[in-house]
C-alpha cells in the first residue's frame, strides 16, 4: 500500500485508418473501412483520495485492493478498438427501391468495467478487465422518397453479438476469481467436498476450503451458534441438531477464466448486486412509413428491441448453517428449503441465523451464467404528422408512445407472477432476494421472493427502459424568419 501518486499519467496511442470504395456499376457500390480507435477513460478514474490521504485503508481506495491496486493513482489505460466494416449498396434498376448491407467486426482491448464504490450515491469507477469482441450486421432497405407525394417507407435492422474475455489483473487473477471463490465456499458445505477436499471444486490454489471461520463440513450442526462461536458438527441424532441444507447438494462447477462471456459493463462482485444484465441488445429494428400529400404528411414509426440477456453468477444467497442458533420441530427431510433432502436432524430456524453465504439461485438451481436468460421483446409505436402552412410556417404534431408492449423472453419462476406487459419488459436484480432465508409459513413479500424482477428507469445496466413510457403529445410550430 502507498499514499504516493505520480504527477501525471500519460498514454500515447497511434490511430491509423483506411477507407476504400469500389463502384461496380451505377447501381452497385462496395465500401470498406478499417481503423484503430482510442477511447480514454474518465479522468476521475485515474486517482482516488480523500482528506485522510495518509491512511491508505480509507474508502474509496479499499474497493480496488481485491484487484491488486493499492495506490490512490490507477493506471487506467484507454480502450483501444480495431473496427472493420464492409458494405454493399444497391439501387434496384428502374425502381425507387434500394438497400444497404453492412457486416462489421470490432475487437477491443483493455475493455473498461465499472467498479461500484458506493451504491447509495451511485459513485463508480472503472478498471481495464479484458478484450471484447463485437460482430454483426446492419441492413437498411428503402422504398420511395419521403419528400415526394405518395407512400414511402424504410426498414432498418441491426444484429450485434458481443462477448468479453477477461485478462489478468495486477493481483494475477481475473474478475471471475471472486465468483469462483464464492462457488468453492458453497461447495465446501457439501458431502462431496467433505470426502474430496482436494478436488478442484473444493479448493483454491490447491488448498481445501472449509466453511466459514474454518468450521468443519457436516450433515448436521449443533444449536446455540453465535457470532463468536460458530456451530460445530454433531451427529444428526443429537438433540436439537440442525440439518445442513447443502449437504446432499451436487457441487457446482467453476467458471473458466479463459472463456468468453456475454458482455456486461460492471464487475460481478461476490454477492447479490446490481450486475445482472448486458448492455448489448442483439436485435434492434425500426420501421418508418410515410404518406405525403402536398403540404400534409404523416409518419408512423414502429420500433423493436429483442434478445437482451440477463443473469448473475452471484445472484443466490442462503443461510450459513453454522450461524444458526435454533431449529424448528419436525424433520428437515420434508422441509421445502431442503431442496436435496437431508440425512437427519431438524430444519433451521431462519430467525436465529445471523450469517449468509452465496449460493446457487434456488429458483434456477445454478450459479446463473452471464446472459443465461433472454429478456422480453419490446415493441413501441409512435407517430408524427406535419402540415406546411406556408413557406415560413410548419405545424408538427408528435404522438410518442402511442402503443407499448412486450412479450417472449425466457419463461421462469420470476416471470410467471402477474406483472403487466407494460412493467415486465426488462428483468434484472431485484432490491433483495430472500433465497432460503425464511421459515415455512412465512408471508414472503413479492419483491424479495424472486431472484430477478422487473426493472424500472434507465440506470447502470439497463439498455432500454424496463417499463412502458407514458403517452406524450407535442404540438410545435416552426417559423422561418
Amino acid at each position: 500500500m502507498s499514499v504516493n501518486s505520480p504527477r501525471s499519467n500519460s498514454y500515447n496511442v497511434w490511430q491509423p485508418r483506411l477507407g476504400v470504395t469500389y463502384t461496380f456499376d451505377p447501381l452497385d457500390v462496395v465500401r470498406g473501412s478499417w481503423g484503430e480507435y482510442a477511447q480514454p477513460s474518465s479522468s476521475a478514474f485515474q486517482q482516488y483520495n480523500n482528506a485522510e490521504y495518509n491512511l491508505p485503508n480509507v474508502s474509496p481506495n479499499t474497493a480496488f485492493y481485491g484487484f491488486g491496486i493499492f495506490q490512490p493513482a490507477h493506471q487506467i489505460v484507454p480502450e483501444i478498438s480495431y473496427n472493420l466494416d464492409l458494405s454493399w449498396e444497391h439501387q434496384q434498376k428502374n425502381s425507387d427501391l434500394s438497400w444497404k448491407l453492412t457486416p462489421f467486426l470490432r475487437k477491443t482491448r483493455d475493455e473498461l468495467y465499472t467498479v461500484l464504490l458506493d451504491p447509495k450515491t451511485a459513485f463508480v469507477s472503472a478498471i481495464n478487465v479484458g478484450n471484447l469482441n463485437a460482430s454483426g450486421a446492419e441492413f437498411l432497405i428503402q422504398k420511395g422518397d419521403f419528400s415526394r407525394n405518395g407512400l414511402s417507407g424504410q426498414l432498418a435492422l441491426t444484429y450485434t453479438y458481443a462477448t468479453v474475455k477477461f485478462n489478468g489483473l495486477p493481483n494475477g487473477g481475473t474478475v471471475l476469481d471472486g465468483v469462483n471463490q464464492s462457488i468453492v465456499h458453497y461447495n465446501a458445505y457439501t458431502s462431496y467436498c467433505a470426502n474430496h477436499p482436494h478436488s478442484g471444486l473444493c479448493s483454491i490454489a490447491g488448498q481445501p476450503v472449509l466453511p466459514n471461520n474454518g468450521a468443519a463440513a457436516g450433515a448436521c450442526y449443533g444449536p446455540g451458534a453465535s457470532s463468536s462461536a460458530p456451530a460445530s458438527v454433531v451427529p444428526c441424532s443429537s438433540k436439537g441438531a440442525i440439518a445442513n441444507p447443502y449437504w446432499n447438494a451436487t457441487p457446482q462447477g467453476l467458471y473458466d477464466t479463459g472463456a468468453s462471456y456475454i458482455a456486461y459493463n460492471q464487475l460481478p462482485g461476490t454477492g447479490v448486486s446490481s450486475v445482472s444484465s448486458s448492455y448489448n441488445i442483439p436485435w434492434v429494428s425500426t420501421l418508418l412509413m410515410n404518406y405525403k400529400h402536398d403540404r400534409w404528411s404523416v409518419t408512423p414509426a414502429l420500433q423493436m428491441e429483442a434478445g437482451g440477456r440477463y443473469g448473475s453468477p452471484v445472484q443466490g444467497q442462503g443461510v450459513d448453517p453454522i450461524s444458526c442458533a435454533g431449529s424448528l420441530p419436525g424433520s428437515a427431510a420434508i422441509d421445502p428449503r431442503y431442496q436435496n433432502g437431508a440425512v437427519g436432524g431438524h430444519p433451521y430456524d431462519a430467525s436465529t441465523c445471523f450469517g449468509n453465504i452465496v449460493t446457487p439461485n434456488f429458483q434456477s438451481g445454478h450459479f446463473d451464467n452471464f446472459g443465461a436468460f433472454v429478456e422480453p421483446t419490446i415493441l413501441s409505436l409512435s407517430l408524427q404528422s406535419t402540415y406546411q402552412v406556408s413557406n415560413k410556417l410548419t405545424l408538427r404534431l408528435t404522438a410518442a408512445n402511442l402503443y407499448n408492449t412486450c412479450f417472449g423472453g425466457t419463461k421462469a419462476a420470476w416471470t410467471s407472477v402477474p406483472y403487466q406487459p407494460q412493467t415486465g419488459c426488462w428483468f434484472g436484480t431485484g432490491a433483495a432476494y430472500i433465497g432460503n432465508f425464511y421459515n415455512p409459513g412465512d408471508n414472503v413479500q413479492q419483491f424479495i421472493k424472486n431472484s430477478y424482477s422487473p426493472q424500472f428507469g434507465n440506470v447502470f445496466q439497463l439498455a432500454y427502459g424496463g417499463q412502458s413510457n407514458p403517452f406524450q403529445l407535442f404540438i410545435t410550430a416552426e417559423m422561418k424568419i
